[in-house]
């Protein structure tokens, strides 16, 4: 087995030579109508595998998963040279929301959606649960808190205004990691209007910290005590933050409308 895996690695490295042409740099010589590629002498073919999300899949679809990995690489001969490629990217609030939540139906049964969907909320904000500070010049941990966040925080001054996977708004001093408020962003009256309700933010601006919510509210939050000021429906709500332009606030709601706020 070692002399034929030596072997395998000996045989992935083609003999280097110097190109006289720009064609000659191109190291492929056949592309077959099956998708298979002839390069420097070697066939080669890819595979492209569907999307996952391995945090949110249950305990025995997790171990499927695993099954069928270990069977694809499994299934291949040890002469083989084996590539894998993953595109690890963030998990997108308003697609999960429309692609992965159960909608509900008003058949009676949509108290065990909202629990379903709880779940899948929990699990998503739990694969990324981890808030840490980092001293540029030494590379060291600074502090570090249990803190699940896909929006990017706003730093100014002394504080860390940060809003968390659980529509906690919060302000956390830079230097230590310190919580010096914290404010949840309520998502609706109606128990109906806060299942898959996402947030974004916030932005800084004019003493007051801006949120938006997917279902249609502009919440403003005064940076030094965390108390809600006020809000301001913006129509279809919004999955992205709002951004600043000169004096005017900036909204891009769910179905591509641009409002502008003085």
């Amino acid at each position: 087995m070692l002399k034929t895996l030596a072997a395998a690695n000996r045989s992935e490295h083609a003999p280097f030579k110097i190109p006289r042409s720009v064609q000659q740099t191109i190291p492929i010589q056949h592309v077959y109508r099956d998708g298979i590629w002839q390069v420097n002498g070697k066939f080669s073919q890819t595979w492209r595998f569907a999307d996952i999300n391995y945090s949110v899949a249950s305990h025995e679809d997790q171990q499927e998963m695993f099954l069928s990995y270990c069977g694809v690489l499994n299934s291949l001969p040890t002469d083989a040279t084996t590539k894998i490629t993953i595109n690890n990217r963030r998990l997108n609030s308003a697609d999960f929301h429309k692609t992965v939540l159960m909608r509900e139906q008003g058949d009676g049964l949509d108290l065990y959606r909202r629990e379903y969907n709880a779940v899948l909320m929990d699990k998503a904000a739990g694969s990324n649960n981890l808030l840490v500070a980092i001293d540029l010049r030494s590379g060291q941990r600074i502090w570090e808190r249990e803190i699940g966040s896909g929006n990017q925080p706003w730093l100014t001054g002394k504080y860390l205004f940060l809003l968390a996977n659980d529509a906690r708004l919060m302000a956390i001093q830079a230097d230590s990691g310190k919580i010096v408020w914290d404010t949840k962003i309520p998502a609706g009256n109606d128990v109906s209007d806060q299942v898959g309700v996402t947030y974004a933010g916030p932005l800084l601006i004019n003493n007051r910290l801006l949120v938006n919510t997917s279902n249609g509210y502009t919440f403003y939050v005064s940076p030094y005590t965390g108390k809600i000021l006020g809000y301001i429906e913006n129509g279809d709500g919004s999955s992205l933050p709002p951004v600043a332009a000169g004096s005017q606030v900036i909204i891009t709601t769910v179905d591509a409308d641009i409002i502008a706020y003085q």
